[in-house]
């Protein structure tokens, strides 16, 4: 039966197998180390909050920053839609012909597409355009309001859309996402400054705590 491994103990109780003393006094030297850093790293944290995080970004600023990326704030051009997918394309031409005989879209819908989640079995959903594949975009882009679409295959299956609304590109305006983006213009320059003083700090770290771990038993 083999004996078992010589362990040694630390002051806070974490055992160290024989050989591996020394880092009984290595790791107390660590452990403080790190805890004064990682103390040092949060006072820096809520120290940036406080000399900046207290002052208001004026409204000029904020004005500004949405007028230069107005693309985050404009919601493109969406359609409310109902869709039916297949996998055979004779069931999808077969579809619809029945719907251009004036069959129910969601009763076939039910009975036959296999599409899931938002807008499964019919339901209406709403989509954006960018959100559709790409060969898509230009025969949706021709249907009316009420309208259904041409069987449009894709490797997925095929589809039939019937579009329901058409939604025009909207601009959020500025009063409507001001206190929002405050928020993120403030957040911004908190982390400004804290990252500032982390590279700092790292390099600091990298000085003092440069020396590698010890190999049992001495140097290696």
């Amino acid at each position: 039966i083999p004996e078992p491994i010589a362990q040694g103990n630390s002051s806070d109780g974490q055992e160290y197998p024989e050989g591996f003393e020394s880092l009984e006094r290595e790791d107390r030297e660590w452990e403080v180390r790190v805890s004064s850093q990682l103390k040092l790293m949060e006072l820096s944290r809520m120290l940036a909050s406080r000399l900046y995080g207290e002052r208001m970004v004026d409204e000029e600023t904020t004005r500004s920053f949405y007028d230069e990326n107005i693309s985050r704030f404009t919601e493109p051009e969406s359609l409310e839609i109902q869709v039916i997918r297949v996998n055979d394309p004779d069931l999808a031409e077969d579809i619809h012909k029945k719907l251009k005989r004036g069959w129910a879209f969601t009763r076939l819908a039910e009975n036959y597409s296999n599409y899931r989640g938002e807008g499964a079995k019919g339901q209406t959903f709403r989509k954006h355009i960018g959100e559709f594949p790409e060969e898509f975009e230009s025969e949706l882009f021709e249907v009316k309001p009420g309208r259904i679409s041409e069987v449009l295959p894709s490797p997925e299956g095929y589809f039939i859309y019937k579009l329901i609304k058409r939604y025009p590109e909207v601009i959020l305006p500025f009063e409507d996402v001001k206190d929002r983006l405050q928020d993120e213009l403030r957040s911004r320059e908190e982390s400004r400054i804290y990252q500032h003083w982390l590279k700092t700090e790292v390099e600091k770290i990298t000085v003092n705590m440069g020396t590698p771990l010890p190999f049992p038993g001495g140097s290696r």
